[in-house]
């Protein structure tokens, strides 16, 4: 029951405030002529710029949002108007809330000037609900204006409000507010598309909006408030162990059973700006401070034996039982976290020194994006400080968090293998501490449950690559998987240790 406790109250207070705005419709009783569609591909949205000024909450894009997306259009017309397009979009900008159901929501200006819109400006919008609406202007013209929903908002999208003359009555206006969006997370997908109350509500407010239009312009509503909705289905992003292969970039099939280890990642084309922007991106700690459990650091190491080789340096990797090998390249791919708690999207194409990564995050009905970048890549033959051990190959890298993360602090993961015993191991460090959360209900979830998620990441990580490993190595011993189409290998030792042939990478 503990653990159910964040889903039920985030689901019923979700649903209580869409209740909340049904009634309110009802009240209203404004005539509503509504279509409703499912679609093969939905219009895609307008090509605005990115506004992301330093230092402020990133925007929620469709790619951020689970679930379909949703194409809306709240249309009226106007006859007799007394406005200008223009100076109906000027009154929208000067005063927004007045066109506003105070019962639905309330806009706070946080960002720009009183009684005008500018790109860059931002309100919170105030939802009777436990999320507020954070949105930014990112397109302001005379007839239209264009806002970018922000990092806490219920959606992941853009809402476009537009007034121009109609297209076959003199004298007459059409107005339109525009949406191309999905659900933030699981739990207003639930709301939204599931139950379809939080649609009701979002209907109530923009239908609202549409007859105070209508009233501003001191007109006549010519018909109904029509509103259109398309629903697109969007592929799932599941990720299972059991899922099929893919083909590899080349078109071919991807060698190996390494491939059911990371099905279904995200294209990271379609991430590639947000790469860009974490390969810019500023840490959110001093490297240089000092990271101890007195200044409020978690430091966790982990250790956990692979499938061991013969004494001596690592197996070829095209060998039978390469288990460093293999381990090395499940580590590359970054293949080893459960993607039901992590999943890593990156370019293959960038150098792993330097490689920014975009993390995307799961908890319950929730989804998070987080930005790293990887430091330094390990490439070594080390000396044992321990007795019979030998010299040790070492091959991993780190990554360390940026700003926008939960949390602050460097992780590295590394395979390491024993040269006088042949052991193999998995190997975690990292150091951590909470960074600020401006989400209220964020920061209580993370400090409830941050740590716990922390931990649990590490461990799953450790038992999956023991277990990708040795059942990799079973399948090639019983021939049932070509070797490796891709792998590290080992460092180059001293002189005197001979290195064995290493198969080239496919």
């Amino acid at each position: 029951m503990r653990r159910l406790g964040p889903i039920f109250l985030t689901s019923a207070a979700a649903v209580g405030g869409a209740a909340l705005a049904v009634a309110v419709w009802r009240r209203w009783a404004i005539p509503v002529r509504e279509e409703v569609r499912d679609v093969a591909r939905a219009p895609a949205a307008p090509d605005v710029p990115d506004v992301e000024p330093e230092g402020h909450r990133r925007i929620l894009h469709e790619e951020d949002g689970e679930g379909p997306r949703f194409h809306r259009r709240y249309e009226v017309d106007v006859e007799a108007t007394t406005k200008t397009p223009e100076e109906l979009v000027a009154c929208i900008g000067a005063d927004i809330q007045d066109y506003v159901p105070d019962e639905i929501a309330v806009f706070d200006k946080t960002v720009g000037e009183p009684g005008r819109l500018a790109v860059g400006d931002e309100f919170d919008i105030e939802i009777r609900s436990p999320w507020n609406g954070p949105v930014r202007v990112v397109e302001a013209e005379p007839t239209r204006f264009t806002l970018a929903t922000l990092e806490g908002h219920m959606e992941a999208g853009l809402i476009r409000f537009e007034a121009a003359d109609h297209p076959a009555r003199p004298g007459a206006l059409r107005f339109a507010i525009e949406s191309w969006a999905r659900s933030a997370n699981g739990v207003v997908d639930l709301a939204y598309d599931r139950l379809g109350v939080a649609k009701a509500g979002q209907t109530a407010m923009w239908t609202f909006f549409c007859e105070r239009v209508a009233e501003d312009c001191g007109g006549r509503r010519a018909g109904e408030v029509r509103v259109t909705t398309e629903r697109e289905e969007t592929d799932s992003e599941a990720e299972t162990p059991d899922a099929p292969p893919r083909p590899a970039r080349d078109g071919s099939e991807s060698g190996g059973l390494v491939a059911r280890y990371v099905p279904g990642r995200p294209d990271w084309t379609r991430y590639a700006d947000r790469l860009d922007a974490i390969r810019a991106g500023r840490l959110n700690f001093e490297p240089d401070h000092e990271v101890t459990e007195a200044a409020g650091w978690h430091l966790d190491t982990y250790d956990v034996d692979l499938v061991p080789e013969p004494p001596g340096p690592p197996l070829p990797a095209g060998d039978a039982g390469a288990s460093w090998a293999v381990a090395c390249r499940l580590v590359r791919d970054y293949a080893f976290p459960d993607p039901k708690l992590i999943t890593g999207i990156f370019s293959p194409d960038d150098p792993l020194p330097g490689r920014p990564m975009l993390l995307r995050a799961r908890f319950l009905f929730f989804t998070f994006w987080f930005g790293v970048r990887v430091g330094d890549e390990v490439d070594e033959v080390r000396e044992a400080t321990d007795a019979g051990v030998g010299r040790v190959w070492a091959w991993g890298y780190d990554y360390a968090t940026l700003e926008g993360h939960f949390e602050r602090g460097r992780i590295t993961f590394e395979v390491r293998k024993e040269e006088a015993t042949g052991r193999v191991r998995f190997h975690i460090d990292a150091f951590s501490k909470p960074d600020r959360i401006r989400n209220p209900f964020y920061r209580i979830g993370f400090k409830l449950f941050g740590r716990r998620l922390q931990l649990q990441f590490a461990r799953s990580a450790c038992e999956r690559m023991q277990r990708f490993v040795r059942e990799e190595l079973a399948a090639r011993a019983a021939g049932g998987a070509a070797p490796p189409r891709e792998t590290v290998e080992p460092a180059a030792p001293p002189d005197d240790v001979p290195v064995p042939d290493a198969a080239p990478p496919g």
